[in-house]
């Protein structure tokens, strides 16, 4: 294992559904968004971010990746557990809510249409498997780390 890793792998609880929430919040935005960064779809507040330029949105989440590396490296237990779970509960929400309108958009996902419904609780339940191998890993880690200690 990488010594990033290894050095805290709390992070990398949560690291995945953060990033691939970053990232839809941009694909997932309308076209109207890309004219006027106004029309922003963003819930949470980082929507302040979004509306003034994307540029800045990534590379404030960015910096945002760094802190929290920082963060739940320094925090002792428990507020370094419950900060990477609340993170990895949040981010997985707000993720997939991104892939659902994504698959609603490109036509994928057809609400009242059984089989296009189906496809889409597959590829999210996908998605939350996914999420749970890389925690569980991630948990595995940090766990045996901390019995060596």
């Amino acid at each position: 294992m990488p010594t990033f890793i290894r050095k805290n792998p709390l992070f990398f609880i949560f690291i995945f559904p953060i990033v691939l929430d970053t990232t839809l919040t941009l694909i997932g935005q309308d076209a109207s968004y890309w004219r006027n960064f106004k029309t922003a779809n963003e819930m949470a507040p980082v929507y302040f971010i979004l509306a003034y330029s994307p540029f800045i949105f990534i590379v404030g989440s960015l910096l945002w990746y760094v802190f929290l590396y920082w963060l739940v490296k320094k925090l002792k237990e428990p507020l370094n557990l419950i900060l990477a779970l609340s993170l990895i509960v949040g981010h997985t929400v707000g993720s997939t809510s991104w892939i659902r309108k994504i698959l609603f958009d490109t036509g994928i996902y057809i609400i009242g249409d059984r089989v296009s419904t189906t496809l889409a609780w597959v590829v999210l339940v996908g998605y939350f498997v996914l999420v749970g191998i890389i925690a569980g890993l991630s948990i595995s880690s940090y766990v045996e780390s901390r019995l060596k200690v």
